[in-house]
């Protein structure tokens, strides 16, 4: 049973007219399972349907809620990604060697890239663009590595 306009109501399903009691209802709804059960013949997806309906309009509260026009308690439906829960404060790697994926990698980039430097200069930034794109080649496929992991 789906949200889409054309699919049959949970009444439709449960085979009582909107109007039923509460007691209807609910004795549809065991009439229709022992009928849909898998185990006795019946249909997968006519058992599942039964079930959704009876989860919409099953207690006074939800059927109430579902006559109404809103769901349930259910969140609309939407395709569009989750906003992050909270902004990240950094967005450049930060290195672990353990527990951590891809730490051991950018443990060996960061020592890559301090014998490249050499090792009496420090380093303020060694994820610097400008830096990174002057480093040869095999600590550039280092840092990929890292950032791959």
């Amino acid at each position: 049973m789906s949200d889409s306009p054309l699919s049959a109501s949970p009444y439709e399903v449960l085979g009582v007219p909107a109007s039923a009691s509460q007691e209807e209802l609910r004795t549809a709804y065991r009439r229709m399972l022992r009928r849909s059960h898998p185990d006795t013949g019946g249909s997968d997806a006519l058992f599942v349907a039964v079930q959704r309906a009876w989860a919409v309009v099953g207690t006074p509260e939800a059927r109430a809620a579902y006559d109404r026009g809103s769901s349930a308690g259910e969140a609309p439906h939407t395709w569009a990604p989750a906003a992050p829960r909270t902004p990240r404060p950094q967005s450049r790697p930060q290195t672990r060697s353990y527990g951590h994926p891809g730490g051991f990698s950018r443990e060996r980039y960061l020592t890559l890239m301090r014998e490249w430097a050499g090792r009496g200069e420090p380093l303020t930034d060694p994820y610097d663009a400008a830096l990174v794109r002057s480093a040869p080649r095999e600590i550039r496929h280092a840092l990929a590595d890292a950032i791959a992991e």
